[in-house]
């Protein structure tokens, strides 16, 4: 005889249908799985945390090297300065700093000697100015003239700083100064006077320059 249905309806039932022991297994690879990946989630964010807390450790450890490569850089900058200048009492918020040995050098030299310590070459603008210079570079004794800033290398007889940009207004020539036409194209003084000079000086000439450095 052929199967009842009840039994048919049994046998079907237990094939489509999985029994309880595989529904409770299956749900606990499932519930161990997902217990894993919040175990996975955490160790992750706690190795972010990590990440960031070395970042910012590293960050706080660059910023201090950095401050003390600044800070030596600060201190050999002016040791060097000190090394090739003699500076002056504090004006209006700047110094001006004579070399304080004869070079060889050439007026573009002299500027770019001056913008490496933050300065430039100086711009004398009034009687005040030129009186605290003069006694300055008396007072020091080295040389018979100091090349400043100044010149007429564009237009003749119009003299400009090239650092300010502006034309140059306060002149206390010497008789006869300027004399020099398109061979002589730079400012320096002598002893109180200003003189048109050639712009490049040999060590022997008793030549030096200033700067002016704000502080």
């Amino acid at each position: 005889m052929g199967k009842s249905a009840s039994t048919f309806s049994t046998s079907l039932a237990s094939g489509l249908f999985p029994r309880n022991e595989q529904v409770v297994d299956a749900f606990k690879k499932l519930t161990d799985l997902v217990e894993q990946l919040q175990a996975d989630l955490k160790s992750t964010n706690q190795n972010v945390v990590n990440i960031d807390k070395t970042l910012k450790k590293q960050s706080e450890d660059l910023n201090l090297f950095q401050n003390e490569v600044n800070t030596f850089n600060s201190k050999a900058l002016s040791a060097l300065k000190y090394a090739f200048f003699y500076p002056s009492h504090l004006l209006d918020g700047r110094r001006y700093w004579l070399t304080n040995r004869e070079y060889f050098f050439k007026g573009t030299e002299a500027e770019s000697f001056c913008e490496f310590f933050g300065g430039y070459l100086a711009e004398i603008d009034s009687d005040k100015e030129r009186n605290i210079i003069e006694a300055y570079v008396k007072n020091k004794g080295l040389f018979d003239i100091v090349y400043v800033g100044g010149t007429d290398e564009e237009q003749e007889g119009v003299w400009k700083y090239k650092h300010s940009n502006t034309t140059v207004k306060y002149f206390n020539w010497r008789n006869g100064e300027p004399n020099g036409g398109r061979i002589e194209n730079c400012l320096a003084y002598h002893i109180s006077q200003l003189y048109d000079i050639t712009c490049s000086f040999f060590p022997d000439s008793k030549v030096g320059f200033l700067c002016e450095i704000p502080e």
